[in-house]
């Protein structure tokens, strides 16, 4: 055995040369920094045994006294989905057809999570009068700056629109609203193979930005966790109609899966009831309030939109704020496209018609998911046959349900697109010639 100058370069030797030859320099500078960590105390590892260990993780979770427990608000619900099929006739259309179960649908309640949140101690950092920031410049222009969600018009509009409302004989508890930001995305869990989740997030936008973004300030509450379809779900679809699905009955079936998710968490009676009524509870500070929800922005890639928004992905019209053709993108910036992004989608009486009416020939007279007959009613604004959860609930509270997607530039600008705007630079740097990559290199030097 080499010779070694303390016990503990023999350990870090044993663990990078031991055993199989999976370790790397890096997994052992990690251990090393690991024993040198100021709590690390070797004694600690008297008690230690694999086996006992592996055990008692497996009792964890088992018992189910673990993140998903009863206790931190978590359920365990499960969602069907009508199956389509080209050719089947039913009468009674999607109610009469069979249905795809999809359980371990993980979620919590939206209205106890913004109570328990409203009670927390950490309520003193929120904002619950809405206001207005301006700048006043020095040549006396008086600019309005967005910089927080609760100094954004929307918020200030429903602080208006809950403060107008009639009251109970006897209300006179100052009335709050309660901004949710959401976001969701779909996540690996390692480097190799497909272990992935798709967790739905929550935040108030009660909150300054400065402390919602510190990770110590445990501000994002999950909400749900979306699964995949059913490993056997084809073989389920081949059993019932006797022929396999195909790739736009799988795609179909993927936005029916969010939706009818959402749906499970907006039909929610306490939820709906927090919505209009409010949530009464003393808040953090000592004071009772009653808390109004209000949903303010949903954040996520491309994809993500195009499924909430239940649009078709890049589509005829593939914008999930805007009107805009796919064949006038490469006008951006220019007066027609801001011309152009002013006419905005707008959730109607008819689009739920025009989707409700697709439904109907694809499950009472058995049209193909993405046949003529659907794309010739939906494909002209790049609507898609999914009934929209948002529009559900929001439409009768006279919530444009398009306006909760902001554009967001981490979601939008993915890592690929920008590895390929960066060379596309670079290139271009290069075609300048001279000294220019190098002055290039030189700035970023500095950072």
């Amino acid at each position: 055995m080499a010779p070694f100058t303390n016990p503990t370069c023999g350990i870090l030797f044993t663990y990078f040369e031991g055993g199989e030859k999976t370790k790397s320099v890096k997994d052992a500078r990690w251990l090393k920094s690991l024993l040198q960590h100021p709590l690390y105390s070797d004694h600690e590892l008297d008690a230690y045994d694999p086996d006992t260990e592996k055990q008692r993780l497996n009792r964890f979770l088992d018992t189910g006294d673990n993140a998903f427990g009863t206790d931190y608000g978590w359920k365990e619900s499960s969602v069907e989905i009508p199956l389509p099929f080209e050719g089947r006739k039913t009468r009674r259309g999607e109610n009469e057809a069979p249905k795809l179960t999809v359980n371990g649908v993980w979620h919590r309640n939206i209205a106890n999570i913004v109570q328990s949140a409203l009670e927390d101690p950490i309520f003193t950092t929120y904002n619950t009068t809405p206001f207005e920031q301006r700048w006043k410049t020095s040549d006396n222009r008086d600019i309005r700056v967005f910089s927080e969600l609760y100094s954004s018009q929307a918020v200030l509009d429903a602080y208006e629109e809950i403060n107008s409302a009639p009251r109970a004989p006897g209300d006179n508890l100052e009335r709050i609203v309660v901004p949710l930001m959401l976001w969701s995305d779909a996540t690996l869990l390692a480097n190799f193979g497909e272990a992935s989740l798709w967790p739905i997030y929550l935040f108030l936008g009660n909150q300054s930005k400065y402390v919602r973004g510190k990770p110590t300030s445990q501000s994002c509450h999950h909400l749900a966790y979306i699964p995949k379809l059913p490993d056997d779900w084809q073989n389920t679809y081949a059993g019932i109609f006797g022929k396999p699905p195909t790739r736009d009955v799988h795609t179909h079936l993927k936005r029916e899966l969010i939706q009818a998710i959402w749906a499970l968490l907006l039909r929610d009676k306490g939820f709906r009831r927090a919505y209009r009524e409010g949530i009464v509870t003393k808040c953090g500070d000592g004071i009772t309030r009653r808390g109004l929800i209000r949903f303010a922005t949903y954040s996520g890639d491309y994809p993500e939109k195009i499924i909430l928004c239940t649009i078709k992905f890049l589509g005829q019209m593939p914008c999930p704020r805007c009107f805009v053709l796919k064949v006038n993108i490469p006008d951006m910036g220019t007066r027609k496209d801001m011309e152009c992004r002013q006419n905005i989608r707008t959730d109607t009486m008819q689009r739920q018609e025009l989707v409700q009416k697709a439904r109907n020939k694809i499950f009472k007279k058995g049209c193909p998911v993405n046949s003529k007959k659907i794309t010739s009613l939906l494909g002209k604004y790049s609507y898609v046959p999914t009934t929209n959860a948002f529009s559900e609930f929001l439409f009768e509270e006279n919530v444009n349900y398009f306006s909760l997607f902001p554009v967001d530039l981490l979601h939008e600008f993915e890592l690929g697109v920008w590895k390929a705007v960066l060379i596309h630079l670079v290139r271009m740097v290069y075609s300048l010639g001279g000294s220019a990559i190098q002055v290039v290199n030189d700035r970023y030097a500095i950072w």
